[in-house]
Order: structure tokens, then sequence, then C-alpha cells
């Protein structure tokens, strides 16, 4: 991506983000979110403009490299299976004495969890509360 093509990128960005409230439920639902968010700071959106204009190509490239590309990034994988299918055997034995004995930090290993109908009945209340982006 050229520096051009960066900047025309920021900049309609920027655009987006500045677009006035053209409706009272348009700004409500944006206050709503901070206070679901458990955000105490409504002049969020103002510093997060800010930092989108301060943003530059160098520092968006080390992200990237940093976050993608680096030997220390972290994954996660989550697989939701329909209760019509049953879930692999594998799944279900238990772990060995010392899980991923070459993993090098402890924060690494991972536990698989059957969720009880319940809670999927729980986290479906919660889920309609929950931003898809926390950033937004």
């Amino acid at each position: 991506m050229t520096d051009d093509d960066f900047n025309e990128y920021k900049q309609s960005l920027i655009m987006e983000k500045t677009q006035v409230d053209t409706e009272l439920n348009m700004e409500t639902e944006r206050h709503w979110k901070i206070i679901l968010g458990c955000r105490d700071d409504f002049g969020f959106y103002d510093a997060r403009l800010q930092a989108l204009r301060n943003i530059t190509k160098e520092q968006v490239v080390q992200f990237y490299n940093t976050c993608f590309l680096s030997e220390n990034r972290k994954k996660v994988s989550l697989q939701i299976y329909s209760s019509d299918v049953p879930i692999p055997d594998t799944w279900n034995t238990p772990p060995p004495e010392e899980p991923y004995k070459a993993a090098k930090d402890p924060k690494n290993y991972v536990k698989i969890t059957t969720l009880r109908p319940n809670q999927i009945e729980e986290f479906k209340t919660t889920a309609r509360y929950l931003s898809t982006n926390p950033y937004m």
C-alpha cells in the first residue's frame, strides 16, 4: 500500500467517524454502548478519532508485524457444534499430566469446555448486550 493510499483510507475513516448523528436514537445508541461497555469515558470517541488522526503507516505495519507475524502471537480457535452433532471422543479424554509439554509458557495451555444447556441460555441472554466490535 502506498503512502497516498494509506492517507486516503485514513481520511475516509475519519470522515466516517465524524458523521453527525442525524437522529436522536443514533446518539442514544452511541451513549448506551459506552454505558453497557462499562466505560465511564464519554470522550472515548473523541480520543479514538484523535488517535486515528495521529497514526502513521509505519505504526500500522509495526502493529501487524507484532500481532500477526510474530512468534509470540496468540491464537484462539472457537468451534461451535450443534447439540445434534456428537462431540468427537478425543475431546472427552482426560488431558495428559503435563499438557502441551512443548509450550514455552503455562499461559498457553488450552482447556476444552462443553457448555451445559443452561450456560448456553445464559449466554444467549447476555449476548444481546455484547457488541461485536468492542471499539465501536
